[in-house]
């Protein structure tokens, strides 16, 4: 018998509520006795990778299911259509610890059979579910469009990849599971990654997910099996590129209510407070911000604010005590980074970059860094429009569309967490950006540490593709001590195909300076815009 309680009212705002009902016979237009089928792949491919293409098969019910066959489209605009066909057999099965519940296969189509620049995929299942035959297109989510999947299959690397690593800082893999949401398994997020270009990945599963049993999500488990069965998959599993092993803690603000810290690089569970509608009984700790952040680094790992500029829904205020993060949080504990984007620059991102920006203001030495929040969400991010009736698509959010840059190429688990630490981060959603000492782009000037006196000059250094378009403009913020705002140190557009450009910037006097950080956009040829942010210089 599952025990609910009203708590759990507020989390399918967030997610797929496919299967979960408060009690049998309540109302959903969403609601398919079925497992939840989904297809899923890149939104762009680097140049020479094959194509991954993920079949997810969640929630297993007790029926007979039989997969037939695998149809895939490839389409672009003047090209013949390609049809590619698949067996859903055990050479194409990812093995991982959830099995009974979750089946996830994978295709790959080589480079060679697909054109260059933006493609579209359509993915057909047949299959035999209690001995009925379907054809499941895309997906088989109640309400959801159907619509194609969109991939660039590009011919150059990500912008500035010489110079940087990039990756995802905030992601959720099948070990965040709950009524209404689940991940992917870690081979599955290695594939799509790969892929995609990115060199690292953060886990930043739920601590009140973790905490359950492998078997039941909704039973605590004091041996804490789940947790480390993540950390033998990251530490031992040979993966393409690195994943840093952490935590999404649940933690409690100034005024008591919960807010969500992120732990990476770490290696202990640190149990969160009350929060992912479950009753807690052997992991019912309280932290508080500094509490957590406290357990963190004597692990020696990172810690940063998570999504701060996320608002918090009545609903999630009455069931799950939640709150938001306030100025006073931001610069009153010991964090290393604030993750102000989170999947778009919206709303969020403004109150994320004011309390970011607030803070630096105010003498703290923060990095700036990136995530999207995704389980899985590889193609387009998917959610409740409206509970238990219909289902929202988010086009423009998925794994790795908001990229932390860290500045230095072939860097290790250490040599990442530490350059986060030192400051040395920007992120982007398409152009490499940095502050340098010379022309030279090696000579990173963007760190903690404080500049030196003599150093007067600097360098704008941005970099964009045909993919992310042409630059548009550069910017170099200020800040000098005992103003209410920054203030615009030098500012550049460019009305050609400019893609590359290394911008002196004398700085008139750094007298009362505290700090310098730059900004940049990108325009593609359709009008969609692409920008960077970076960490600051400070004096």
């Amino acid at each position: 018998m599952i025990d609910l309680t009203l708590q759990t009212l507020c989390p399918l705002l967030l997610y797929a509520e496919t299967h979960f009902r408060f009690f049998k016979g309540f109302p959903s237009l969403l609601r398919n006795k079925d497992p939840e089928i989904l297809f899923d792949c890149p939104r762009r491919a680097d140049p020479g990778e094959r194509l991954p293409i993920l079949l997810i098969i969640n929630d297993l019910p007790n029926l007979p299911i039989t997969i037939h066959e695998v149809n895939i489209t490839v389409n672009q605009s003047g090209l013949p259509t390609n049809l590619f066909t698949f067996k859903a057999g055990k050479e194409n099965e990812i093995a991982h610890e959830f099995t009974a519940t979750q089946k996830v296969f994978r295709f790959f189509i080589d480079r060679e059979s697909l054109p260059d620049k933006l493609i579209y995929i359509n993915c057909k299942l047949t299959v035999t579910i209690d001995g009925h035959q379907k054809i499941i297109l895309n997906d088989n989510i109640q309400t959801s469009s159907k619509a194609p999947f969109s991939c660039y299959l590009s011919d150059e690397y990500l912008p500035g990849k010489e110079y940087c690593s990039l990756g995802d800082l905030h992601f959720h893999s099948q070990y965040s599971q709950s009524h209404v949401e689940f991940g992917p398994p870690l081979i599955a997020a290695d594939s799509i990654a790969k892929a995609s270009g990115l060199d690292f990945i953060a886990i930043t599963d739920h601590s009140y997910d973790l905490a359950c049993k492998m078997s039941n999500y909704l039973i605590e488990d004091q041996s804490l099996e789940r947790w480390h069965s993540l950390q033998s998959q990251i530490e031992k599993s040979n993966f393409s590129l690195i994943f840093l092993p952490g935590e999404e803690i649940s933690c409690l603000n100034e005024s008591g209510e919960i807010v969500h810290l992120c732990g990476i690089g770490i290696s202990q569970y640190i149990p969160g407070s009350m929060d992912g509608a479950r009753k807690r009984r052997v992991f019912s700790s309280k932290l508080t911000i500094n509490e957590a952040v406290t357990l963190i680094k004597k692990q020696n790992g990172i810690a940063f604010a998570a999504h701060p500029g996320s608002k918090k829904s009545p609903l999630q205020s009455l069931f799950l005590n939640r709150g938001n993060w306030s100025k006073k949080d931001i610069r009153s504990n010991q964090i290393d980074a604030v993750q102000a984007f989170n999947g778009s620059y919206k709303e969020a991102w403004e109150r994320g970059k004011e309390l970011w920006i607030n803070a630096l203001m105010n003498g703290k030495r923060l990095s700036l860094v990136a995530g999207n929040d995704a389980h899985g969400d590889f193609n387009r991010y998917r959610a409740i429009k409206v509970p238990f009736i219909s289902i929202f698509e988010n086009f423009d959010r998925f794994m790795g569309f908001g990229k932390t840059g860290i500045y230095g190429r072939n860097l290790s688990r250490d040599k990442l967490l530490g350059a986060i630490r030192e400051g040395k981060t920007f992120i982007t959603t398409g152009p490499y950006l940095s502050i340098v000492f010379s022309p030279d782009p090696f000579d990173h000037a963007i760190s903690i540490d404080t500049i030196s006196d003599d150093k007067k000059e600097f360098f704008i250094h941005a970099i964009s593709t045909v993919e992310f378009g042409a630059l548009s403009k550069v910017t170099l913020i200020g800040y000098y001590k005992g103003r209410n705002e920054e203030t615009s140190l030098f500012s550049k557009s460019y009305g050609n195909e400019r893609f590359e450009v290394c911008e002196p910037v004398p700085l008139e006097t750094i007298e009362n300076l505290v700090y310098i950080r730059a900004e940049a956009t990108s325009r593609t040829k359709d009008n969609k815009k692409c920008a960077a942010f970076t960490s600051p210089c400070y004096f």
